[in-house]
Parts: C-alpha cells; structure tokens; sequence
C-alpha cells in the first residue's frame, strides 16, 4: 500500500511538472481546488464507516500530499 501512495505522489509531481509547463490553472485557482478536496477528504474521513475507513485515510493522505507539494512548488519560485 505504501508503494502505491509513492506511486500516487509520483503522478502528481509529474502532473504539476506538466502543468508548470503547460500553463494550465493558476496557483490561486489550483490552491483553492485543493483545499476544497482536501476538506472533502477530511469529511469522508470523519464520517467513514468501519467497511471505508482505511480508503479514506488514503484519499486524505493524497490530499494532503498533494496540497504539500503545490506549497513546495510555489517555494520554490519564491
């Protein structure tokens, strides 16, 4: 399961590569989409079941992963 999230994160590393690249949506507008997935993931965690804990502690994982990444990113180009 590890090696998943690794995988997981390595995707989206190369998704914001290819976004940086491309100029697709800007940091304020990506910041946003991932605050409001993160706070979605942190929902589903707080109201998951016994059967769907365990993926909603993943999604929350990614999220958070992902949040941390665009933060490190736009350090960065500070």
């Amino acid at each position: 399961m590890a090696n998943t999230i690794s995988n997981l994160v390595d995707k989206i590393k190369t998704i914001l590569r290819m976004e940086k690249k491309e100029g697709l949506p800007s940091l304020a507008e990506e910041e946003k989409r991932l605050i409001e997935e993160l706070k979605k993931a942190r929902q589903k965690f707080n109201t998951a079941d016994e059967d769907s804990v365990d993926l909603a502690i993943y999604e929350l994982l990614a999220a958070e992963e992902r949040l941390n990444l665009l933060i490190k990113e736009r350090k960065k180009k500070q």
